[in-house]
């Protein structure tokens, strides 16, 4: 359903759950995101997130590449 765009910064955060998922009708504990951007970050890149409210969530995990 989207990312309200107040809820998106905290996506960053672990054990965060924003939206429908912070009532706990879903599973999780909130630690997905926040473990796919550490390692993402770890290796020189970024876990992008693209979001429109009503529309959709666009996730997108960037890496560098490195040329032998």
């Amino acid at each position: 359903p989207g990312i309200d765009p107040d809820d998106l910064a905290e996506l960053n955060r672990s054990f965060v759950r924003v939206g429908a998922q912070r009532s706990g009708t879903t599973a999780g504990m909130g630690l997905g995101l926040f473990i796919a951007r550490s390692v993402a970050e770890h290796h020189g890149g970024a876990l992008v997130v693209e979001s429109e409210p009503g529309v959709g969530s666009t996730f997108s995990l960037r890496l560098p590449v490195r040329v032998v």
